[in-house]
């Protein structure tokens, strides 16, 4: 077997070729990642990806998408490295975005009554959401929730970063056009996707 139907039989182990037109044409902004698997251990989700350049940007985008950008105090106590903490000790532990350090990661939090997992790197913003029942592939539940979302991403469209992950991994039109462009696969109208 050939490194390309390898890679195939993986892309679409939980969506046939069709469905998974389907699923990605039922998202406007968000963007179907096949996890990397393996020893990663990580999980299928849907992700957005939005460029900032300054902290105010940062802080009006967040407000945008109302996300409180929440300030951390001077003191806040960060894990010294090579210290072994109790679970319980950890979770204390606030993580700061590390380009502008009073600034607390968002992490989990709910966007229109969406769970939604963000995150912030030196120059962009991730929204990733999972499916909540079995985070190794993204059901239904998680495509409708990245469609409650999608509205709130609509007045930062120039601001997002597309692909918002560079490689196969990432199904979107740059890797896989022939799910927006035809190729032989039927538009659909609707923005539901049944699993």
């Amino acid at each position: 077997m050939n490194e390309q139907t390898r890679w195939e039989l993986y892309l679409y182990e939980h969506y046939s070729k069709e469905e998974m037109g389907r699923l990605a044409r039922s998202l406007e902004y968000f963007r179907y990642c096949r996890a990397y698997g393996g020893h990663v251990d990580d999980g299928d989700r849907l992700l957005v990806a939005i460029r900032f350049g300054t902290e105010q940007e940062l802080l009006e985008i967040l407000a945008q998408l109302e996300i409180p950008g929440t300030r951390l105090p001077p003191t806040n106590p960060v894990p010294v490295p090579g210290v072994s903490y109790p679970g319980t000790e950890f979770a204390k532990f606030i993580p700061a975005v590390k380009a502008f350090p009073t600034i607390a990661q968002p992490r989990q939090v709910s966007l229109r009554g969406i769970n939604v997992f963000v995150w912030i790197d030196a120059a962009q913003i991730r929204l990733e959401i999972s499916d909540p029942l079995d985070r190794y592939c993204v059901g239904a539940e998680a495509v409708h929730g990245a469609q409650v979302v999608e509205p709130l991403l609509a007045q930062l469209q120039a601001k997002l970063i597309e692909p918002p992950l560079d490689g196969k991994h990432c199904v979107c039109p740059k890797f896989y056009p022939e799910f927006w462009g035809g190729g032989g696969l039927d538009r659909v109208s609707s923005r539901v996707v049944d699993n």
